[in-house]
């Protein structure tokens, strides 16, 4: 286990930092990704001082192992000791035996001895020759039993302290025994902390995953958030060239509208010049009423559009703040994955067109009293939009730009749609009176070709007025009254 633990810690290499981010992708990107690089950064820091640990305890593990080793050697080479002395003991005690029984036959023969010679005293004439063997042989004997008594007083003497020596041994060996038992509750609790610590690692292991693929999802969302970003931006110019253009339309419409005015003013003065313009003042006043409450109807509607579409903005430049500010809570609380589902879910809950609904029943009873001044105010509240949206484009999702495109869009063609039908009703104003005071009062020829180069139509040149401008102006004329061409 120690083997592969060092193996394991020598071959995995050390985590690499994070490379510093240039300065203009962290101001593209969330703070999202500020944080959960703080957090890997954090987690890869305690990763390295988890391993420096994990380093420590497997030194201490070897040194301990070791030394566990060395007292193992040594009880083993005590061990080696007290088995040799005991089979010395066993051995000797076997040579004891054999001389004991050498020194019952010795006394068994002393005692034939004895009784020889007692025969001898009693044979002791005849057998002086076999008493001086005897005797002899008893004087060897003798001599033996003495050595066998040195030898058994030293044999003696060696097993008093053999045994002495056991005692001790016995006493180191329960000593011995009793360290390694704790050597084994010390190697225990060091593999149940070892394996306490594995468990931990691969906790961090799999945490760290989660992390880089939370990291490689982050990274993704925000390619996508960069290439949306490029297109509405895209949209947002080209949209910006249709205002242009638009607004040169409005233009060259007021022009004509201010033109147009002139005309009827003359033509005022023609009727009034001529006998017979007390009633058609009259009719002319009704239509122009008409035609003015037609205007001031539009206007307001307009003008409900307009305060609408600001609406709409400021609620969504506060849905924008309600959104930074639960993200950020989010972030700080590590739930990173909601910021899509929570913006998402702050737009639909307070959508334009819902307030839209809601503001409908309001109608503002001030109204302009010119259509200039009513382009003029919708093309400045388009160039507002336009600014809000360059300003914001940062940071709003797709889905909110694209709302706010579709709402510009939305609020262009119906200023463009307004305007025609204001200028087409006062060009419609301007030539039925022409008509009928051509028809109620004679003029002179050079009159009436004065009034035909007056209410002559403009021409338009190529790409200031869209093509649906004209088909309008025939289908707007009052019913019963024709055309001046």
């Amino acid at each position: 286990m120690d083997n592969s633990a060092k193996q394991w810690s020598r071959n995995t290499p050390p985590v690499p930092a994070d490379p510093p981010c240039p300065p203009i992708c962290r101001d593209n990107e969330f703070p999202v990704s500020d944080v959960s690089g703080s957090t890997v950064q954090r987690q890869r820091r305690e990763l390295q001082l988890l391993m420096a640990e994990l380093k420590d305890r497997d030194r201490e593990l070897n040194v301990m192992a070791a030394s566990h080793h060395k007292h193992l050697h040594a009880w083993e080479q005590d061990r080696q000791k007290v088995l040799a002395v005991e089979q010395r003991c066993a051995r000797l005690h076997d040579e004891l035996q054999k001389r004991n029984e050498v020194i019952r036959v010795l006394t068994k023969r002393a005692c034939v001895v004895e009784t020889k010679e007692k025969e001898a005293q009693e044979e002791l004439s005849s057998a002086r020759q076999q008493l001086c063997e005897v005797e002899q042989k008893h004087q060897n004997a003798s001599q033996k039993c003495q050595d066998f008594e040195d030898k058994n007083q030293s044999l003696n003497s060696t097993v008093m302290s053999l045994s002495s020596q056991v005692g001790s041994l016995q006493v180191r060996e329960e000593e011995l025994s009793s360290m390694l038992k704790l050597k084994d509750k010390d190697v225990t609790e060091a593999s149940s902390h070892v394996f306490d610590l594995t468990e931990r690692l691969r906790q961090v292991e799999t945490s760290l995953t989660e992390s880089r693929s939370r990291e490689n999802k982050l990274q993704r969302d925000l390619e996508e958030n960069k290439r949306r970003y490029r297109e509405t931006k895209h949209e947002i110019t080209n949209l910006k060239e249709e205002l242009q253009q638009q607004v040169t339309q409005s233009s060259t419409q007021r022009e004509e509208i201010i033109r147009l005015k002139q005309e009827l003013q003359l033509l005022r003065r023609d009727i009034v010049l001529s006998g017979e313009g007390d009633s058609w003042r009259d009719e002319l006043l009704e239509l122009a009423h008409s035609k003015q409450e037609r205007t001031m109807s539009e206007l307001r509607c307009l003008r409900q559009v307009c305060e609408n579409q600001r609406n709409d903005l400021q609620l969504l430049q506060l849905n924008l703040e309600s959104a930074r500010e639960t993200l950020r809570e989010r972030n700080s609380q590590g739930l990173i994955s909601s910021q899509d589902e929570l913006r998402c879910v702050c737009v639909d809950n307070r959508s334009p067109s819902s307030i839209r609904a809601k503001n409908s029943s309001t109608v503002p009873a001030d109204s302009s009293p010119l259509p200039a001044a009513v382009l003029q105010s919708a093309v400045n509240l388009d160039l507002d939009l336009s600014a809000h949206l360059k300003e914001t484009e940062d940071r709003l999702s797709s889905c909110s730009l694209q709302q706010l495109l579709e709402e510009s869009r939305q609020l262009f063609t119906n200023s463009e749609h307004n305007a025609l039908r204001l200028h087409s009703s006062v060009y419609n104003c301007g030539t039925n009176d022409h008509f009928l005071c051509s028809h109620r009062c004679p003029t002179s020829p050079h009159q009436q070709q004065h009034q035909h180069q007056h209410l002559s139509p403009p021409t338009h040149k190529t790409g200031e007025t869209p093509p649906n401008a004209c088909l309008r102006r025939s289908s707007i004329l009052p019913c019963g009254r024709p055309d001046a061409d």
